[in-house]
């Protein structure tokens, strides 16, 4: 999972949970939400800070720069809790394998870029349904080499143990933590994307290949025709394909012209173009079951 995770419930579900006649409800919808959100955790190795109800953004951050030059910009966090919340906001190293699994790590890699990293403060206060910017910047050496420079920033509860206060006199224990992905390109570097067909073992996915020394991502609507003879809007997952990987991304079918999952008859016949950012990828495959 890359990007912004948001701890926080709809007020439909603290009404449900209000108005709900069973004794426990309350507590089984809380004690659910603590586990939803400890499998929703963005590494789902590492212990979890203070609970907490907030969001960040921008969730992704692709930015540019030539060596000796200085990148800056800021971050907004959002307390959408009912009590003022302090937050721990660090570097780590990120790397994002081919079977979609984000990998996060303390440990500095060889030739990391995270030394040129400066982050306004590594603690930020912010009161109750409020909104606070803090600022990074992006010192890059002279002499640097092109290269696409990979990171995230982690932020998470400064307490452990603490609770969330979520209206309605509700105190939900929750468990989390959020992660801005960043990618710095440096100098002349960007992605070389191509198909390379369907999966292998059968099933909804395409095979992707990126030759390049910038991440890329694929995007498009293709058309999908069953052996039922039925037609579908087919898309594709726009997960980052880093480079020198070979990526299996997911496919979603709908109906044409509409966001209402459908579901095909195998074998289905594939076509159409999908775009990336220097070009079109022209796609014509067979998906067997």
């Amino acid at each position: 999972m890359e990007g912004l995770i948001s701890l926080a419930l709809t007020r439909r579900d603290i009404r449900a949970m209000k108005t709900s006649s069973a004794p426990s409800s309350q507590f089984k919808l809380a004690a659910f939400f603590s586990l939803l959100v400890s499998c929703l955790l963005i590494d789902p190795t590492a212990e979890a800070g203070q609970g907490f109800l907030a969001s960040i953004s921008p969730a992704r951050l692709e930015l540019k720069s030539e060596p000796g030059k200085v990148v800056r910009g800021a971050l907004t966090i959002e307390n959408m809790g009912r009590e003022p919340a302090n937050y721990l906001v660090r570097s780590s190293e990120w790397d994002y394998t081919e079977a979609g699994q984000s990998l996060f790590s303390d440990n500095l890699k060889n030739q990391s870029c995270r030394p040129w990293l400066r982050l306004e403060r590594r603690k930020i206060s912010v009161q109750p349904r409020a909104k606070r910017n803090f600022r990074y910047e992006f010192h890059v050496p002279a002499g640097t080499p092109a290269q696409e420079c990979r990171l995230a920033v982690l932020i998470e509860g400064e307490d452990l143990g603490g609770v969330a206060q979520a209206g309605g006199g509700l105190a939900l224990p929750v468990k989390g933590r959020m992660a801005v992905i960043i990618y710095l390109s440096v100098g002349n570097v960007k992605p070389a994307l191509s198909f390379t067909g369907p999966v292998a073992s059968g099933g909804s996915a395409l095979r992707f290949a990126n030759s390049g020394n910038a991440t890329g991502r694929v995007v498009g609507l293709m058309r999908g025709k069953d052996a039922a003879n039925n037609d579908f809007d087919v898309s594709v997952s726009k997960q980052p394909i880093l480079p020198g990987q070979r990526r299996s991304l997911a496919l979603a079918f709908s109906q044409p012209g509409t966001r209402k999952t459908a579901t095909p008859t195998y074998p289905v016949t594939v076509s159409g173009d999908l775009f990336w950012q220097y070009g079109t990828i022209p796609v014509k495959t067979v998906l067997q079951q």
